[in-house]
């Protein structure tokens, strides 16, 4: 019966029931907050024409964005667009889309937003390798990339989500975690920069300015496509 329990609250629901009230609410959705700004930090003054947004969900991290732009396609591989109507701007778009097979062509966008996607993936070289693809070059690859498994993440994580999922029944939240987040800190970074060894890449740590993904929280790579 509790390995039933478990099977029921994974992947597959975890989005539709808990995330909204949990990850993107109270103290956690304070931290959402914190990491959304962090991926805008630098780009108030810029444009950028053409945005895609990977792993939009339901379009919260729109509200953070104040460079200008022309387009901003969000996508997601699970969400039906009736989901962000109520952006109601028709610079806006949404395509479902899979950030390891994204249906746009080479050079689309100026600059590619990446919420919270590359630690949920199966191949993140691959994923890694589309979102370069697809943007310009001289574009912007902004992606936040969360310091899962290290110290100061997993207790956070116990202290906050973990708890909240055990409020609510769930038999075993690190089994779900472990659905959610199959990809490894130190693995992600890797496949980053071999995938853009060719770019100018800037990596920045939070909470501490300190490179060790033990003792943060989470980083964000600002990555400039180069020109050749």
């Amino acid at each position: 019966m509790a390995a039933e329990g478990r099977s029921e609250v994974s992947i597959h629901t975890f989005y539709a029931e808990h995330y909204e009230t949990i990850d993107a609410g109270g103290a956690l959705g304070t931290f959402h907050r914190i990491t959304h700004r962090s991926l805008e930090r630098g780009l108030r003054k810029k444009k950028f024409s053409r945005v895609l947004e990977v792993g939009a969900n339901k379009g919260e991290h729109v509200q953070f964005v104040r460079h200008d732009f022309d387009s901003y396609v969000l996508s997601d591989f699970r969400l039906p667009a009736e989901e962000i109507a109520s952006l109601n701007d028709p610079r806006f778009t949404y395509r479902q889309a899979d950030v390891q097979h994204l249906p746009f062509d080479d050079n689309s966008f100026d600059r590619t937003v990446v919420t919270c996607v590359l630690h949920h993936t199966s191949h993140p070289g691959l994923a890694a390798s589309e979102i370069r693809r697809v943007t310009a070059p001289g574009g912007v690859m902004s992606i936040l990339l969360p310091c899962d498994p290290g110290l100061a993440y997993r207790a956070a994580w116990k202290n906050s989500s973990g708890r909240a999922l055990r409020k609510r029944g769930v038999v075993d939240p690190y089994l779900v975690h472990a659905e959610e987040h199959p990809q490894h800190f130190a693995g992600l970074a890797a496949h980053l920069r071999a995938a853009f060894a060719q770019d100018s890449v800037t990596v920045r740590w939070w909470p501490l300015p300190v490179p060790t993904w033990n003792l943060n929280l989470y980083t964000v790579w600002h990555v400039v496509k180069s020109q050749d």
